[in-house]
């Protein structure tokens, strides 16, 4: 299996000039590990030496990180901004490794010509592909674009060729490496020039099965279809396949063999309300309110009307809230409040904090109370309250919401909800916490992986510059995927970091995967009775330490980078890059602690460098926990030995040494 980059991000409002670098310095750490990867593989297949090989891989990766975190350090703010595909191209790592390995043997390593010959030709072909990419980044056509990659293409069939009259080698063509390198080269930079049926997912294409015959779930020019029972079809834009054929859907209407939108708003089908105006929709339609508060909250208590929909009929309008205005809330279910695309403000008058300081008197200033279930809010921006929105009810969704300014909590899960998605959420600025969250795991039992399974989902959630960015302190179950979490120490506001903390019996369980952590006074710090997994995420930057596990908490690290960390000073426990005190339970590889009520284990894969304790020792690791705590720490990636940077028991056999970049 080849593992394929992976964007997953969207990039908050930046430079784009700042993201084209940042891509830019992702595209040159990936054509660096390629060449630095290849010239491994090349020592395996002459002279087959594995341990040789193992070390060569470590200090490529490394290499690749170090790239990786320059650009942050260097792009600023806007470099964090754009850091999360750096952090999910990590899967390069093994993508890059096993395309290499599966193109040469499909198996074990066989030394000979052939084998040498095959890996130089995939590496260089990697090469050029990124270069290709690079290029059209700089401004090339997509004709020049497709030229560069013509060549290379002809360059690797030739090379190829020559390969095999070189010596034993499995009957592979050159396509299986051309594939490969396609799913490698393909994160958020489309290939240009797209053939359908040639096997290749590139451009526009949604799926492409080698063949161009319809009927088989990817229709002949390279569409996606849909079967049930009575085969496959590829639909139109507004309609679905149903028993056998396309059907238009709900907001559609068949016109010349299309399924094209029904204008509700003309054909006087809507039901909006008397106080607002319908608006047409693609599929669809809104009800546009005036844009003022009262109007607002007038459409709240209504439950925006028989058509349960609210949106705004001005653009770019900041409506003024008072503190003084009676409570905004959502007391129904089934609501849609939709900013489209008015660019609507929120903004309370005056807002909570002066020029440096938040006031803490926050009664009556909270912009929104989410009481019911299954509701939809998204679109809109919300400044300068106490509190942002309450979120009480189970099943909602709030999305492409943003936060700034806040005094107090941004976002707040309530402990009876279930199942409440956050998504593309960004809060920048708050001098106190920026999402309190409270649950009840007890009542969250969907299948895991669904949003039914936790209290709330976070997904490209984005929190800059605030105090307390996320804190915990009861029960509950909470998922975080591919997010960022930054600070600046010469921002109004500092980031102290994350804290999940529980009392005694609460049984709160937190997930975090693709998590950028960066320069964060106080980094993670789990606590209480919290269970914890972290894994494919990147914490650098923080002042006292990376992360810290406290009292009886239980926390998993995996396929992560801890590195730059610590070096500070303070009155607390616990320094470096990971550290435990109490009675805390770490696994970083090869062990098993209890989270969500169950063991789980870490199979390592984390690469710890550079961190250091208060006085500037290098302190990987530091296990201050009560007699008899013991860490497990096998199977990891250490810039030096871990003797010289791991304080108290733990065990880091076997551990690959790679040599400090």
């Amino acid at each position: 299996m080849i593992v394929a980059l992976v964007a997953g991000f969207v990039l908050p409002a930046t430079s784009v000039y700042a993201a084209v670098d940042c891509t830019k310095e992702r595209l040159a750490a990936e054509r660096g590990y390629a060449v630095g990867l290849t010239r491994c593989w090349l020592k395996l297949v002459r002279a087959d030496l594995p341990e040789e090989w193992a070390l060569c891989r470590a200090r490529a990766m490394v290499e690749r990180d170090e790239r990786v975190l320059t650009a942050l350090r260097t792009n600023g703010s806007d470099g964090v901004a754009c850091a999360a595909p750096l952090l999910q191209g990590r899967a390069a790592r093994g993508g890059m490794d096993q395309l290499l390995g599966e193109v040469v043997f499909s198996g074990s390593p066989v030394v000979s010509s052939c084998s040498t010959r095959r890996v130089r030709a995939v590496g260089s072909y990697l090469r050029r592909n990124l270069s290709c990419s690079k290029r059209s980044l700089g401004g090339a056509s997509a004709g020049a674009e497709l030229a560069c990659r013509d060549k290379a293409d002809d360059s690797l069939s030739r090379k190829w060729s020559r390969a095999n009259r070189r010596g034993e080698c499995l009957a592979l063509e050159s396509s299986v490496a051309r594939n490969g390198v396609a799913l490698l080269v393909t994160d958020g930079l489309p290939l240009a020039g797209a053939e359908c049926g040639d096997g290749l997912l590139q451009s526009t294409e949604e799926c492409d099965d080698a063949n161009q015959a319809s009927g088989d779930g990817c229709s002949d020019d390279c569409r996606l279809e849909l079967c049930d029972g009575n085969g496959c079809g590829w639909c139109p834009y507004g309609s679905s396949w149903v028993a056998g054929t396309c059907l238009c859907e709900t907001g559609y209407q068949l016109q010349g063999g299309l399924c094209v939108d029904v204008d509700e708003c003309a054909a006087a089908s809507h039901s909006c309300a008397a106080y607002a105006d319908c608006v047409n929709t693609d599929g669809d339609y809104s009800c546009a309110i005036a844009c003022t508060e009262s109007s607002f909250r007038q459409a709240l208590d209504d439950c925006g009307g028989d058509a349960r929909r609210i949106s705004f009929d001005c653009k770019g309008k900041v409506i003024k809230v008072s503190a003084s205005d009676p409570l905004r809330k959502v007391a129904c279910d089934g609501l849609l409040v939709d900013g489209l695309d008015s660019g609507v403000i929120f903004q309370l008058s005056p807002v909570c904090g002066g020029a440096n300081s938040c006031s803490s008197d926050n009664a009556e200033s909270l912009f929104l109370d989410v009481q019911g279930n299954d509701n939809v809010i998204r679109r809109l921006s919300v400044r300068g309250f106490h509190d942002g929105v309450h979120v009480a009810g189970s099943g909602n969704l709030l999305e492409e919401m943003a936060f700034s300014d806040n005094c107090d909590d941004a976002v707040t899960t309530m402990q009876a909800g279930v199942g409440n998605v956050f998504r593309d959420v960004s809060v920048n600025g708050g001098c106190d916490k920026c999402l309190q969250l409270y649950g009840d795991s007890s009542l969250a039992v969907g299948q895991v992986g669904e949003p039914g399974h936790y209290n709330a989902v976070f997904e490209r959630l984005l929190v800059g510059n605030c105090v307390q960015p996320i804190r915990t302190t009861a029960g509950g179950r909470f998922l975080f995927s591919d997010s960022v979490i930054a600070g600046s120490r010469s921002d109004r506001w500092s980031c102290d970091g994350p804290r999940f903390s529980s009392g005694p019996g609460d049984g709160q369980s937190v997930y975090l995967d693709g998590l950028l952590l960066a320069n964060c006074r106080r980094g993670l710090r789990v606590g209480g009775e919290v269970g914890a997994v972290v894994s494919n995420s990147i914490i650098y930057g923080s002042e006292l330490r990376a992360v810290l596990a406290s009292a009886d908490s239980s926390l998993l690290i995996a396929d992560s980078m801890v590195i730059d960390n610590g070096g500070g000073g303070s009155a607390e426990a616990g320094f470096g890059g990971v550290a435990l005190v109490d009675n805390a339970a770490v696994d970083l590889g090869g062990g098993e602690v209890t989270v969500d009520e169950k063991l789980q284990g870490s199979g390592g894969g984390n690469l710890l460098c550079r961190n250091r304790g208060p006085a500037g020792q290098l302190l990987d690791l530091q296990n201050n926990g009560s007699a008899g705590q013991v860490v497990s720490a096998s199977s990891n990636l250490w810039c030096i030995d871990p003797v010289s940077s791991v304080e108290g028991a733990a065990v880091v056999e076997p551990w690959t040494e790679v040599a400090s970049p």
